[in-house]
């Protein structure tokens, strides 16, 4: 769900184009400049402090969402669950260049920790990922970011190799 924050009192930014979007399923708010996903108590930090969004503006949205859909919003990173491995990319988030271990499962972005992690496993592929927050919760999984990437997955999923 996109939500245009316009209001008489907003910042020009809001003016332009829709600036949250909640991911109900997770129970998770996207900030759409910043391409970060936010819980309960960060999504009010972030908004006022980043963005400089009035309580009086933002309150009213959070409120709708907890209220339109039987998740409330996250109240800790904790608690909110990853999409599974190999889905469709989350609209608002970051696609991030990223590895992926066929053999142990580590998923990264991190270079070194690539490195390191050769020697130890020899099934790196590199992958596109998406995270909430790469600041507050890098906990990634492969999207299937393009076009290309949706094929190869469909036949993938006929016995073909995959990564």
């Amino acid at each position: 769900m996109l939500i245009d924050l316009m209001t008489s009192h907003s910042s020009t930014l809001l003016q332009h184009r829709p600036f949250i979007r909640y991911e109900a399923q997770y129970g998770i708010v996207i900030c759409l400049t910043c391409n970060q996903g936010y819980q309960a108590g960060s999504i009010r930090r972030h908004l006022v402090e980043k963005h400089g969004i009035a309580y009086k503006v933002y309150h009213p949205v959070l409120q709708s969402f907890e209220q339109q859909y039987p998740l409330s919003l996250a109240q800790s990173w904790k608690s909110i669950s990853l999409p599974v491995d190999r889905s469709v990319s989350i609209e608002g988030l970051r696609i991030l260049p990223g590895y992926h271990c066929g053999k142990c499962g580590l998923k990264t972005t991190n270079d070194n920790t690539v490195k390191k992690h050769q020697k130890k496993c020899s099934r790196l592929n590199q992958v596109s990922l998406q995270c909430w927050n790469v600041t507050k919760d890098n906990r990634y999984w492969v999207v299937l970011s393009t076009p290309t990437a949706l094929a190869e997955s469909a036949f993938a999923s006929h016995g073909l190799p995959s990564f």
